[in-house]
């Protein structure tokens, strides 16, 4: 910057008066001018020393997040028919922050790690919706199974108490069996006009 020139300008010009034979001047110049440089370079070096703090971050982050997005979206794809839109959306954000997180991670360690550490929230949302999903399309599963379960239950139910009833239509028909039974064995039907016929032709031998 053009305040760190003025302050090496200054070193020089206080080298240059220890020259000429003024040194007590020139350590007070010099004095000065390392001041004011080691002011500037302050903030020079607490950027410095941040880059290296999320480098080191970065590092240790980086790979867990990377796992981590990896296993939600085998987890999602395993379990498709029961993720909804909401978690996949999250999914898709998690690999775009981290994809960028990537990118940009040799040259700005701090934006990185910032850019990883979205990645690594949108993945756990994630995967917290995808479990709620799954959750809840299981206790639909049995339900309907449960559903089902009491439906044939009633309709055997329903079959059994029809055969049953039918039956005693049937079986207590042994007043049917009975009724037909006593109208064919009527005394009428061996005492008829046909025993009293052959009885009378005996007589007329």
């Amino acid at each position: 910057s053009a305040e760190a020139q003025q302050a090496v300008a200054a070193g020089q010009a206080a080298a240059q008066a220890a020259g000429q034979g003024d040194p007590l001047a020139a350590l007070r110049q010099l004095a000065e001018a390392e001041t004011r440089l080691d002011d500037l370079l302050v903030p020079v070096r607490a950027a410095a020393e941040e880059a290296e703090r999320a480098r080191t971050a970065l590092n240790e982050t980086l790979g867990r997040v990377t796992s981590q997005v990896r296993a939600v979206a085998d987890f999602i794809e395993t379990r498709r028919g029961a993720v909804g839109t909401e978690a996949r959306t999250q999914l898709s954000e998690a690999a775009r922050h981290l994809a960028e997180g990537q990118s940009v991670a040799s040259s700005d360690p701090a934006a990185a790690l910032d850019a990883v550490r979205r990645a690594d929230e949108a993945s756990r949302r994630a995967q917290q919706l995808a479990e709620d999903d799954v959750q809840a399309w299981e206790r639909q599963q049995s339900a309907a199974r449960g559903g089902g379960s009491d439906l044939t239950s009633m309709i055997l139910g329903g079959i059994l108490i029809n055969s049953m009833g039918r039956g005693g239509g049937m079986f207590g028909g042994g007043g049917g069996f009975g009724g037909g039974s006593g109208g064919g064995r009527s005394p009428g039907s061996f005492g008829g006009g046909g025993t009293r016929g052959r009885r009378g032709g005996g007589g007329r031998f």
